[in-house]
């Protein structure tokens, strides 16, 4: 199965965009569209597609699509119309079995093993986080974003008219889904970290080990925590750090076959023992919890977040009256 995936970014690359190109690099059987319109000098790998697309032009390839006219005025904002790229991006991915979205945030491990040919033959689209899904590439999965349900979730032409971020690549598009009896495969094998925490916390997989790194190996990735007293590891897809600021440690990344990931460092990589893995990860005021809160919200503020609570509370009004008559 030939998969493609998506990926774009504006602006300042991230400071560890090199260790994100490298996981990308060893999965080589999967090719990366990355949209830009950044003029780094950058050794991109051979499966790693650099695609020179200003802001302006990706939001005329989507509004070719929908017959209204959309509100797409911040990169950010890019993120509700990730359902819509298959559409978008047709011409791009001609010839592949499957498309889907990813984003920089993140490391990845091995993808090849968590989705299997066989998986794929199962299923029409693969996990439900905006940072990382797929879709099988047929018109219908290409227009499932499209559907006009009476649903108190979103619609597209609620989601495309507002500068508010509604989430619609995870939350409404997985609905739709369901509601469209499409073969969602919900299993997840990520590393979603909590950016409220300065340790390693994860959401959607809750368990007691609380004490736990990352160690990426020829690309391969491992979860290393500690179960009484001793180190165990468990192979995952991917590691989401969130965007939370991350420190580069690493001495020499020429020809890098492994490293660390900590709170909040990569590093080089070295043998762990639990004591270590214990003291990586004491928990601390992390204060940057508070100002991204802050942030968020002088942002959602004018991009209409209270209009959009409001909206959203009486579309469930409605919806439950009228399925009570």
């Amino acid at each position: 199965m030939k998969i493609a995936l998506i990926a774009f970014y504006y602006g300042k690359l991230p400071n560890y965009f090199n260790l994100w190109l490298l996981s990308a690099k060893y999965n080589k059987d999967i090719d990366f569209l990355f949209f830009t319109d950044n003029e780094d000098h950058i050794n991109y790998p051979t499966n790693v597609h650099k695609i020179h697309l200003t802001f302006e032009e990706m939001k005329q390839m989507i509004q070719k699509h929908i017959d209204f006219q959309i509100t797409l005025n911040a990169p950010y904002k890019v993120c509700d119309y990730r359902p819509a790229f298959g559409l978008a991006f047709q011409d791009y991915l001609n010839g592949y079995d499957f498309w889907g979205h990813c984003e920089l945030d993140l490391i990845l491990g091995d993808i090849k093993k968590f989705i299997s040919d066989e998986i794929l033959n199962n299923y029409d689209k693969c996990f439900t986080r905006g940072y990382f899904s797929l879709y099988r590439n047929n018109m219908r999965m290409r227009e499932l974003f499209l559907n006009k349900h009476n649903q108190p979730f979103y619609r597209y032409d609620e989601v495309f008219r507002t500068d508010y971020v509604c989430h619609f690549d995870e939350s409404a598009i997985n609905e739709i889904c369901r509601l469209e009896h499409v073969r969602l495969l919900e299993d997840i094998f990520f590393a979603d970290i909590n950016y409220e925490r300065n340790n390693f916390e994860m959401v959607f997989i809750q368990d007691e080990y609380k004490d736990q790194i990352w160690r990426w190996d020829n690309g391969k990735l491992y979860r290393l925590f500690v179960v009484n007293g001793e180190v165990k590891t468990k192979e995952m897809l991917l590691i989401h750090l969130q965007k939370r600021p991350m420190n580069l440690e690493i001495h020499d990344d020429k020809d890098l076959k492994s490293f660390l990931i900590v709170p909040n460092r990569f590093l080089d990589d070295k043998p762990v023992n639990a004591s270590e893995i214990k003291e990586y990860n004491v928990k601390k005021l992390y204060l940057k919890k508070y100002t991204k809160r802050v942030q968020s919200w002088l942002k959602k503020i004018p991009d209409g977040a209270i209009q959009q609570r409001f909206y959203r509370f009486k579309k469930k009004i409605k919806y439950k009256f009228a399925n009570n008559k």
